[in-house]
């Protein structure tokens, strides 16, 4: 395991850490994936560490698709933007043109604002996981300082603010209208989302 020593603690002040977590694989599934690592991530909302299994194998590359999340409405430069484009003035011939080519201009404006927006908020969150990481293996070598107690406190709270951008776009991708508000099980809606992938596949045989 990388990332640390333990996988456990009790929060406190003088914490108490343990190695309670461990990953189990056979022989035979090791020799199928021979670059398998296993990392230590930071604690963000429990008092266990997660602990993540890589396979060492790269996923493939996918296109960029124009979709609207949610999670947009809670930006402030997202109304403002919209404002913007739309009020571009339009070379078209009817109203209901000019409404397409608004409407097409915002589709390619935001298709590459959300783009950049998610690879910001990767970006936030692994420096905020980086920098926990590096706070609580330094508190497997021994007590943090007071500055230290009050950083990672508020690098958790930064933590658990970007969870909660996230958890509203995996609600978004599950297209699931009636639970209006989560508790952090994006795991729920991410196996919802791709379920529903699954189900929109056309198999061939």
């Amino acid at each position: 395991m990388t990332g640390g020593l333990f996988t456990w603690s009790n929060n406190q002040e003088d914490p108490i850490l343990e190695k309670l977590d461990r990953i189990l694989v056979s022989k035979d599934w090791e020799e199928m994936f021979p670059t398998v690592m296993v990392k230590r991530l930071p604690r963000e909302i429990s008092d266990h560490n997660p602990l993540i299994l890589s396979s060492g194998l790269q996923k493939p590359k996918t296109p960029i698709q124009f979709k609207f999340e949610l999670s947009w409405l809670h930006n402030p430069d997202f109304l403002e933007a919209v404002e913007r484009i739309w009020s571009k003035p339009c070379n078209t011939r009817t109203s209901l043109d000019k409404i397409q080519q608004k409407l097409k201009l915002i589709k390619q404006y935001f298709k590459g604002w959300g783009f950049s927006l998610q690879g910001d908020l990767r970006k936030q969150r692994k420096l905020i996981s980086e920098k926990l990481s590096n706070l609580e293996s330094l508190e497997d070598m021994g007590d943090l300082s007071d500055g230290q107690v009050r950083e990672k406190m508020q690098l958790t709270k930064e933590s658990l603010q970007l969870l909660d951008q996230e958890e509203t776009y995996w609600i978004n991708r599950c297209h699931e209208q009636w639970l209006l508000k989560g508790d952090n099980n994006t795991k729920y809606f991410h196996s919802i989302a791709n379920g529903r992938k699954r189900k929109n596949n056309v198999l061939f045989s």
